[in-house]
């Protein structure tokens, strides 16, 4: 049952995330959306904001990883600089 499978799995992903594996928590929480289909209209709210909150999760993991992808090119970039070169 969603009502007590989606809130262990969100657990699941916050593990992933606190053990620096963003593939395994995005995966998780892309499994958590994917049943959102199964919410009956009548569903408790908390399930609904647990729903929205792996898509919340989601799309933070997708920021950060850009976030440091863009900042080691950048580092790299100041690293080969031919001002730091000269120095």
């Amino acid at each position: 049952s969603p009502t007590w499978q989606l809130p262990v799995l969100y657990q699941v992903g916050l593990v992933y995330e606190r053990l620096q594996q963003p593939d395994k928590a995005t995966e998780t929480y892309v499994r958590i959306v994917g049943r959102e289909k199964e919410l009956a209209s009548g569903a408790s709210p908390g399930l609904k904001t647990l729903v929205d909150m792996a898509k919340w999760r989601m799309d933070f993991i997708h920021w950060q990883t850009r976030a440091e992808r863009t900042s080691y090119t950048n580092l790299q970039a100041i690293a080969v600089s031919p001002m730091s070169a000269g120095q």
